[in-house]
C-alpha cells in the first residue's frame, strides 16, 4: 500500500486566498500571484507569533512518520526559528538564519515517533521575517539506519557517540534542527557504522548540507558502493538544503563516510540512511547518457551536459527556454501514490512544468526555485491513471536554462 499525506490541503489549494480554510486555521493566510511554489496557492506568516494548524488524519502511535514542508524566508530571515509542533512530540525548530531566503523555496523534513492518535499539526513563525511556506505532508517512514544522524546526542565539539573522524560538532545558530550540527574543515571526515542493511536492498542517503565551495566535492562512501560525488560549486551556499542518492547494499554492516575533499568549510545536519522504494525512471541521473545526446531512454530537445554543472555523478540534463526532456516510466500501478522528485536549478519568471500522462500537469514557479549554480531538490504526490505513462519535463521560465538531475519517481 501506498504512503498517503496525514496532511489535507497541504498545498493549500483548495483555500481561496487570503483564507486558510478548509483543514487549516491560525492567523496566517494564504495567497497566490507567483508567491506559491507548486500549484496556485501557498501560505505565508507574518513575523512574529503568526501560524497555520491542522489536525491531520489518524496515526499510528509508536509508528514513524516524517513532516516536510517547502520553506522560505523574506526578507531573509537573521534570528530566531520556524517552530513545528505535533501534539505529543517535541517541537522542532528550523533556524531561521539557516533556512532558504529570497522568495527561493527549499523542502526541509525532520523525523518523529507519533505518541498520540489523532495530532495537530502547528507551524509557527518566530523569525525575524515572513516565512511562505506550500506542499506540507505527513507521511510514514523507515527507520533511520544511522545514528544519531543530527549531532543532537553530542557534546561539543565532540563527534562521539556513533560518529568518530577529524571534524567536530558545534552549535550556537550554525545548526538546521535541534541544537547541533557537523563541521568539516577542508579535507576532514566524519564516519560511522550504520545499522545492519539488507543485502540487495535499496536505500536512500540524504543529509542537509551547506557550503560555500568553488571546487571540488563533498564525497559519499558507504562499504560496498561507488563512492557518490556532491560537487560542492553546486551544494546552496546560504542555507542548508537536503541532497540524497539511492544505493543497493552489497554488504549488511557498511560503514558511512562523509569527506569534504571541496575548498571550503562544509556544514552537515539531520543525516539518514533509509529503505527506499525502487525508481521508476531509468537513467535519471543521466550518467548513462553521452553528452550532449539524451539516450538511452530519454528524448527531447535537450541536451545532456557535464564539467561541473552537475551536482551528483558527472552528468546532468540541460533544458533552454522551451525545450523538453521526456522518456516513458516503468510501469506504474494505477490507483496507486507515487512522487516525483528532481534537483533543479532555474530562476526567472515562468514555469518549469512537469507532465506525466493521465494527470493534470504540475508546475513550479520558476522565479521560487533556487538559481546561481545551487540545486535544490523539489518533489510532489501523485495518483496514477494509466500502467504505462509518459514523463515529460518542460522550461517553460524566460531563465538562459534549466538544469536537471537525480530524476525520480517512486511509490509514496
Amino acid at each position: 500500500m501506498t504512503n498517503a499525506n496525514r496532511v489535507q490541503n497541504g498545498g493549500f489549494e483548495q483555500s481561496s486566498p487570503p483564507a486558510l480554510p478548509p483543514f487549516w486555521s491560525g492567523n496566517g493566510f494564504t495567497q497566490s500571484g507567483g508567491t506559491q511554489l507548486l500549484g496556485n496557492n501557498n501560505a505565508l506568516l507574518l513575523t512574529p507569533g503568526e501560524n497555520i494548524n491542522q489536525i491531520l488524519l489518524p496515526l499510528e502511535v509508536g509508528q514513524i512518520y516524517q513532516f516536510q514542508a517547502a520553506f522560505s524566508t523574506s526578507p531573509i530571515a537573521t534570528t530566531g526559528t520556524i517552530d513545528i509542533g505535533i501534539t505529543g512530540t517535541i517541537t522542532r525548530h528550523f533556524q531561521g538564519a539557516n533556512i532558504e531566503g529570497s522568495n527561493e523555496y527549499v523542502y526541509y523534513s525532520f523525523d518523529f515517533t507519533a505518541t498520540v492518535a489523532s495530532p495537530t499539526l502547528i507551524i509557527g513563525n518566530n523569525t525575524d521575517a515572513n516565512v511562505v511556506i506550500d506542499v506540507v505532508s505527513v507521511k510514514l517512514a523507515n527507520p533511520n539506519l544511522v545514528q544519531n544522524g543530527d549531532f543532537e546526542q553530542s557534546f561539543q565539539p565532540a563527534l562521539s557517540p556513533f560518529w568518530s573522524g577529524t571534524g567536530s560538532t558545534e552549535t550556537g545558530g550554525s545548526q538546521l534542527l535541534g541544537d547541533n550540527n557537523a563541521r568539516l574543515n577542508v579535507g576532514e571526515t566524519i564516519s560511522q557504522a550504520l545499522l545492519p542493511l539488507e543485502v540487495g536492498q535499496i536505500y536512500q542517503f540524504q543529509a542537509a548540507f551547506e557550503a560555500v565551495a568553488t571546487t571540488g566535492t563533498i564525497d559519499i562512501g558507504i562499504t560496498g558502493t561507488t563512492t557518490r560525488k556532491f560537487q560542492g560549486l553546486n551544494i546552496n551556499t546560504s542555507a542548508y538544503s537536503y541532497y540524497n542518492f539511492d544505493f543497493t547494499a552489497t554488504v549488511a554492516s557498511p560503514t558511512l563516510i562523509i569527506a569534504n575533499n571541496t575548498d571550503a568549510d562544509v556544514v552537515i545536519d539531520v543525516v539518514s540512511v533509509k529503505l527506499a522504494n525502487p525508481n521508476l525512471v531509468r537513467n535519471g541521473g543521466f550518467e548513462q547518457s553521452v553528452q550532449p545526446g539524451l539516450p538511452p531512454f530519454w528524448s527531447g530537445t535537450g541536451s545532456t551536459v557535464t564539467g561541473g554543472t552537475q551536482l551528483l555523478g558527472f552528468t546532468n540534463a540541460r533544458l533552454s527556454v522551451g525545450q523538453t526532456i521526456s522518456q516513458a516510466l516503468l510501469p506504474l500501478e494505477v490507483g496507486q501514490i507515487y512522487q516525483f522528485q528532481a534537483a533543479f536549478e532555474a530562476g526567472g519568471s515562468g514555469t518549469v512544468d512537469i507532465g506525466i500522462t493521465g494527470i493534470t500537469t504540475r508546475q513550479f514557479q520558476g522565479g521560487n526555485m533556487v538559481d546561481t549554480q545551487e540545486y535544490a531538490y523539489y518533489s510532489f504526490d501523485f495518483i496514477a491513471t494509466v500502467a504505462s505513462p509518459t514523463l515529460t519535463i518542460t522550461n517553460n521560465t524566460v531563465a538562459a536554462s534549466v538544469i536537471i538531475d537525480v530524476v525520480s519517481v517512486k511509490l509514496a
